[in-house]
């Protein structure tokens, strides 16, 4: 679609709601987005998607050539929440940068900077290796590139999710690799009903996703493993 931008929001991605996003009208045909034709199963559940949008982003139907477009005003929506622009206007493309810098926040290594789609800076890249302690070897030099970088931080994260699960705290439908609200409190739970009794030393989490705790778990799930 033409005219449009495309912007995501850290609370609704976090909290997986099922469209994470605002769209919003400028009619600059150099604005671009990629959206998907949904088609509801009853008109009950059009319309609480339409109350959820209108109550939480004052979003308005808006006809385009392949049907209605919820639109919004960046002007009318709460500034108490972290919207980020997808430059190229398609969530899926966007979706690994997205999810790494969401993941690097949460886990302590960006400092205290805010959310964006740009490339971690060598620093940040820097210190989330060294805070799971990753040999030395490894993502150094030409191996620290966006994409390979990004793989490892989500394949860490999708390693807890797998695990989590394997215990019974994770139940989404995906492990993305998305340190989620829900992966969170799962890691959280863990580690109060489980972690504490059979892990010596670890206590409640200092942090989101601590590396003493996400080393614990995975030990853990081998270590069973290896027993049976």
């Amino acid at each position: 679609l033409e005219g449009y931008q495309m912007y995501a929001v850290d609370n609704w991605v976090l909290d997986r709601q099922q469209v994470p996003i605002l769209v919003v009208h400028t009619g600059d045909a150099a604005h671009k987005i990629t959206v998907s034709a949904l088609s509801p199963p009853s008109q009950t559940d059009w319309d609480t998607v339409l109350a959820w949008l209108r109550r939480h982003a004052n979003a308005k139907p808006k006809e385009t050539p392949y049907g209605s477009l919820l639109v919004t005003s960046l002007a009318q929506f709460r500034s108490d929440f972290t919207i980020v622009q997808i430059p190229d206007g398609n969530l899926e493309s966007a979706k690994p940068q997205l999810f790494t810098n969401i993941n690097l926040l949460r886990m302590g290594c960006s400092g205290r900077s805010g959310l964006t789609l740009e490339e971690p800076s060598d620093t940040t890249k820097d210190r989330f290796i060294s805070t799971y302690f990753l040999p030395d070897n490894h993502l150094t030099g030409a191996e620290k590139a966006s994409s390979l970088f990004n793989d490892t931080v989500l394949e860490l994260v999708k390693l807890v999710q797998v695990s989590l699960h394997i215990f019974g705290y994770y139940k989404p439908s995906s492990f993305d690799g998305l340190l989620c609200d829900f992966t969170v409190e799962a890691l959280r739970l863990w580690v109060n009903e489980i972690g504490e009794q059979l892990v010596e030393g670890l206590d409640s989490m200092e942090r989101t996703a601590d590396p003493s705790t996400v080393a614990s778990l995975l030990s853990l799930v081998l270590a069973v493993r290896n027993r049976l």
